[in-house]
């Protein structure tokens, strides 16, 4: 995504000038998440997505990303991207350290909050080549100075089938025994999304969350911003409702009760939560968070306030009326 070719020097000086204007301030709640396939193919092209979420206000950026050897780096697009507007924006591989340093700046600044794709960057893999891959943010500067990172890790592809909310793999064992027979096993493992982890044959309800996503959800910044979370932390929370029956039964109860307030969203009406339910959502979080990394401990902290509050149903009621308006 080359905007401009401006010599360094110019560059610099645009970027004092803004800096000198906006100042550099990093919002506390903000994350860079690259957006990874979770399985991937020796000798194909792919596109990693670095997201942020909750951003600050942003005039000027930059980053390296560090990635596999076996990566051939192609070129950065932004095209539906938060900085697709920039006036100059820009990606090299560095002779130095081998890292892809990317950067911009803008005139119009990101506005703070924002959800969504910074730059999308495109790879191809190596016709022989050997995972797992990662690909990690940093030195992160300018507007985005400070802002907390995440990697994302790519495995080979081997007889795997993908769908927008689960990923299935399989894995072939050979075993030789002392007689030089060889017997073939195989196990299949598949990651699937909370909502499917705690709903598991009721395909109705889970219809009727994705159309939540799908058509309410995804016209709002607000709506897109949650979704963004939802989906990185959702291994993890599949994780934990996998491995404990109870906790896995009271995310569904939850679900199931929350389905009459979704329909409303969904008719354009709007809504209340009884008190019971929410301290039952809060209790859930708490029991999640007891075995959760930092990063989902600092988000689970931020939505039982939020829920406390009463925060998560004004803006979705904001929503439906913003909806009804438009």
């Amino acid at each position: 995504m080359k905007k401009n070719s401006f010599p360094l020097v110019c560059y610099a000086i645009l970027i004092l000038v803004h800096l000198g204007v906006a100042g550099i301030v990093a919002a506390a709640d903000a994350v860079i998440v690259p957006q990874c396939p979770q399985t991937v193919v020796c000798g194909e092209e792919i596109v990693i997505s670095i997201d942020i979420v909750d951003s600050p206000e942003i005039g000027s950026l930059g980053m390296d990303i560090v990635f596999p050897h076996t990566f051939t780096y192609e070129r950065c697009e932004g095209e539906g991207c938060l900085t697709e507007e920039f006036q100059i924006f820009d990606c090299n591989v560095s002779a130095e350290t081998g890292n892809l340093r990317l950067g911009g700046f803008t005139i119009t600044p990101i506005p703070e909050g924002s959800t969504g794709c910074l730059v999308n960057i495109i790879f191809t893999i190596d016709d022989e080549c050997a995972g797992p891959f990662i690909i990690s943010p940093t030195n992160l500067v300018d507007n985005i100075t400070g802002i907390q990172t995440e990697s994302c890790e790519m495995i080979i592809e081997s007889n795997a089938t993908t769908t927008s909310d689960s990923t299935t793999s399989t894995t072939v064992q050979v075993t030789t025994t002392s007689d030089s027979t060889t017997s073939i096993s195989t196990t299949t493992t598949t990651k699937i999304c909370p909502a499917m982890v705690s709903l598991q044959s009721n395909d109705s309800a889970v219809e009727q969350l994705r159309a939540f996503r799908d058509t309410f959800l995804s016209k709002h910044p607000l709506g897109k911003k949650y979704t963004a979370l939802y989906v990185k932390h959702a291994s993890e929370i599949s994780g934990y409702l996998s491995g404990d029956l109870l906790l896995r039964s009271k995310a569904a109860s939850i679900l199931i009760k929350l389905l009459p307030t979704i329909d409303s969203f969904l008719s354009g009406k709007k809504t209340t939560v009884e008190p019971g339910l929410t301290n039952e959502a809060v209790s859930f979080l708490d029991q999640v968070e007891l075995r959760s990394s930092e990063l989902l401990k600092r988000d689970l902290k931020k939505l039982r306030s939020d829920l406390l509050e009463g925060e998560v149903l004004n803006q979705l009621n904001s929503m439906t009326a913003r909806s009804v308006c438009y």
